[in-house]
């Protein structure tokens, strides 16, 4: 019997309301379903390493040995997960992912050059950039005959012909839950290189993927990915510790790797030691608790799928193949598509309102499916009551 599994179905939302985190506490009263954070604690060796950092006092300025263990830990965890070699002093500490993808576009973006980004996608990838002035094109997927999401090709080629620029890839895609081909990226690699464009490719997901499939790192296809590539990855959502500071930015080409050095410590700063000392926990020793969750998860998006088809038929909805973020759509459901403030001051269900995530996501929302089951069903017993009013 999978032990945490009964845990996890035990937790009560006053339980998660005390814990305190942003998910559970921003909207006072509602179920907490937007910030991509899981319910489920935390590994006992990611414990277990934060409980050491501070028994060690820990806490002064990051030592470059720590730093190089990290990049030692991710490096070993980028080739037993997902078979890309990467040299450990290529792998560069930041704070957060949002701050990988701020240096790429302030410092390897050239002058007048755009950023392209496929859409719906995450908010702050369009807000980051236009607080600097920098443009963003928006690029919307297109659902196929089998109502999967693909990104648009042609738009995304005809988008970067004329200045080439930086394409966003978030690789898995939030909010669609997209686990790209080996074809699909293969094909966005060919539309990188007619056009010249750089990548940025945003992993923060990508140990988050079901069944035998597994996420293939954009960066290692080719000796043409690797040099175009900017990778961004993140122990936080795997292993539920975004509140500790610390992501990774992997280069996969010396020049890359080269030119975040000489930016200096003032401009890359951000990871913190406990962070830190935390994702090498993960990387080395988180598997087996990070395996028991993706069985939950797994649990909760077939549950999910089953409840749309039988209690909200009309919702269009694609299992993901990664992520623990559903994106449903209602459009045809209801003519409303200020989802978010709906649902969360009628149903008490704080979501991603897909109005927030570009073009194509009105009439949309994402619900992060990180949460005990039993909170999941009330959950969505209130959104389809609501759902059900509006139409």
């Amino acid at each position: 019997m999978n032990t945490l599994a009964a845990q996890w179905d035990a937790l009560t939302a006053e339980e998660l309301v005390r814990r305190g985190s942003t998910k559970w506490t921003l909207f006072p009263g509602t179920i907490g379903a937007w910030v991509a954070e899981m319910d489920f604690g935390i590994a006992p060796p990611v414990a277990l390493a934060i409980r050491a950092t501070a028994d060690s006092l820990e806490t002064g300025y990051m030592p470059k040995a720590l730093a190089r263990e990290l990049g030692e830990a991710s490096a070993d965890f980028l080739q037993r997960r997902f078979g890309w070699s990467v040299e450990p002093a290529h792998v560069g500490l930041l704070g957060d992912v949002l701050r990988a993808y701020e240096l790429a576009f302030t410092y390897w973006l050239e002058p007048g050059q755009p950023i392209i980004l496929p859409t719906p996608a995450y908010p702050p990838f369009m807000s980051l950039p236009a607080r600097q002035g920098i443009e963003v094109i928006q690029v919307p997927c297109k659902r196929d005959a089998d109502g999967i999401w693909r990104l648009d090709e042609e738009g995304i080629e005809a988008a970067l012909a004329e200045r080439g620029g930086l394409l966003v890839l978030c690789s898995p895609h939030n909010p669609l839950g997209r686990l790209y081909s080996r074809a699909e990226l293969e094909r966005v690699a060919a539309i990188a290189t007619r056009t010249g464009a750089r990548v940025f490719a945003d992993e923060i997901h990508a140990p988050l993927s079901y069944g035998e499939a597994r996420h293939i790192p954009y960066a290692s296809l080719s000796d043409a990915t690797a040099a175009h590539t900017l990778t961004a990855i993140s122990a936080s959502k795997s292993w539920n510790i975004p509140g500790l500071a610390c992501a990774q930015m992997v280069f996969s080409n010396a020049a890359d790797a080269e030119k975040f050095e000489a930016l200096g410590h003032h401009v890359t700063r951000g990871a913190s030691n406990v962070g830190t000392r935390a994702s090498i926990a993960a990387y080395r020793e988180g598997d087996a608790w990070l395996d028991e969750v993706l069985v939950y998860l797994d649990g909760n998006r077939r549950h999910l799928s089953a409840r749309l088809a039988r209690d909200l038929p009309g919702a269009m909805h694609a299992m993901p193949e990664a992520t623990y973020l559903a994106w449903i759509d209602v459009s045809q459901l209801t003519n409303r598509r200020d989802l978010a403030p709906l649902l969360r001051e009628e149903a008490k269900v704080a979501v991603t309102g897909g109005e927030d995530c570009g073009l194509g996501g009105a009439g949309s929302f994402r619900l992060n499916l990180a949460t005990p089951r039993p909170i999941l069903d009330e959950a969505l017993d209130r959104i389809f009551g609501v759902l059900q009013k509006n139409r």
